[in-house]
């Protein structure tokens, strides 16, 4: 594990004292390069007993006067031996503030007052750091940071990471910066007149001007196609999207399942999203089954089809039942002394047949 490498607080070995880095009177005590009578600096965590050391630096890292002040760990430490305790950044100070920065600071405190919320600019944190703006009533995000030159955004994230970055448009020329746009709570801002033209308004404050978020706000895609284009960026008035993330609505996600880089996207749009995958789902599920069912079909035919046509065997034709044949009486021998049958005549052969035979 990577150990933190700066602190914004410390701890003064012979009082206890805690100091900070952001405090000018601590830091005028404690920041005292080659002289031998300044204070030992231990670990700012007194609870845990660490006896780490520390030194207060400071450097020039900007052309206007901007000096970075934190307290780090000793050279002759060891890197196994250096702890994680206290609050890890560094603070900024003695920054020449643009007119630029500072307009846009105050539109957003202004922004947020107007919305009902108490705000201040220049918020010291408990980290050290100190927020453009502090929003105290937000759900989400009530630190806001206004930049329009390059900065560690990361590093700067860290300490309170339910912040949203307005990273003006003169950052697009730095390429750290547009790489930081897509990967950390950042949005782009634009400051345009009528007619789509870059404005000024902290220079000409009678210039009309809109001001809008852009490149990580998602909307509703007007034909989505796909899980992964059901959303687009666009822009969306910079008050709105203020509105919407200090009440929740709007919030930073790092899915790529629902989007190609991280980005502030609606509830009820990702709840909009989710009733349609179903929807897709259920009709993917119900088209398969039907593909199923009619490649069962095709099969049972082809099956049919390919099976030796025999025929059927047929049954026999039932004779029609005839009665026993019977002699009729005349042909049939006469017993001797039966008498004829009366009802019917003899013939004049028959009589002289009898007549002969003594009959």
């Amino acid at each position: 594990m990577t150990k933190k490498q700066t602190r914004v607080t410390a701890r003064i070995a012979e009082t206890g004292r805690l100091v900070h880095a952001a405090n000018d009177e601590d830091w005028a005590y404690v920041h005292r390069p080659g002289d031998p009578a300044r204070p030992i600096l231990h670990c700012p965590e007194l609870s845990a007993g660490c006896a780490n050391q520390l030194t207060a630096v400071e450097n020039r890292i900007r052309a206007d006067g901007g000096r970075l002040r934190s307290f780090r760990f000793r050279s002759s430490t060891p890197e196994a031996h250096r702890c994680e305790h206290g609050a890890a950044g560094a603070v900024l100070v003695q920054g020449k503030e643009s007119a630029e920065h500072k307009w846009l600071k105050d539109f957003v405190c202004a922004t947020a007052r107007d919305l009902g919320y108490t705000a201040e600019t220049e918020w010291p944190l408990d980290s050290g750091l100190i927020a453009d703006v502090w929003v105290h009533e937000a759900v989400a995000c009530q630190r806001v940071e206004a930049q329009r030159v390059r900065t560690d955004i990361p590093k700067r994230t860290d300490p309170h990471t339910s912040v949203v970055w307005l990273l003006r448009e003169t950052a697009r020329n730095n390429v750290a910066m547009n790489r930081y746009v897509f990967a950390n709570p950042c949005v782009r801002v634009n400051i345009f007149d009528s007619d789509r033209r870059p404005v000024q308004p902290w220079a000409e404050p009678a210039a009309t001007y809109s001001i809008c978020a852009y490149a990580t706000v998602l909307r509703l895609s007007k034909t989505p196609t796909a899980d992964c284009d059901f959303f687009e960026t666009g822009e969306l008035p910079l008050r709105t999207f203020l509105r919407e993330v200090w009440s929740g609505d709007r919030s930073w996600m790092d899915d790529r399942t629902v989007y190609k880089f991280a980005s502030r996207v609606r509830a009820n749009d990702l709840e909009e999203r989710q009733m349609w995958l179903q929807r897709r789902q259920e009709q993917a599920a119900a088209q398969a089954a039907a593909t199923i069912a009619a490649d069962r079909r095709n099969q049972e035919r082809h099956r049919l089809s390919t099976r030796p046509n025999l025929q059927p065997t047929q049954k026999p034709v039932p004779r029609p039942h005839k009665p026993p044949v019977t002699a009729p009486l005349s042909s049939l021998p006469r017993a001797e002394g039966q008498p004829t049958d009366p009802a019917r005549p003899l013939s004049v052969w028959r009589r002289f047949v009898d007549w002969l035979v003594g009959r």
